[in-house]
């Protein structure tokens, strides 16, 4: 006959201890990215990424107005 045990994984005594931040550090212009932690591949070749199409986009209406 097993014998069941009941595990506490987390309780208000013991709290969770927070996950740290996923951070991309492939490249030098992850540093300071405003989307570290977004849960997909933010670059998509060598010199492009989430970041620098965001750029690219505020820059485009930037020249239109």
């Amino acid at each position: 006959m097993p014998i069941k045990v009941a595990i506490k994984y987390c309780s208000p005594e013991y709290p969770r201890e927070p996950q740290p931040k996923e951070v991309c550090t492939l490249f030098e212009r992850c540093k300071g990215c405003p989307y570290p932690s977004h849960g997909f591949i933010c670059w998509h070749s060598m010199d492009e990424c989430m970041r620098t199409d965001e750029e690219k986009r505020r820059n485009a209406r930037k020249e239109k107005t």
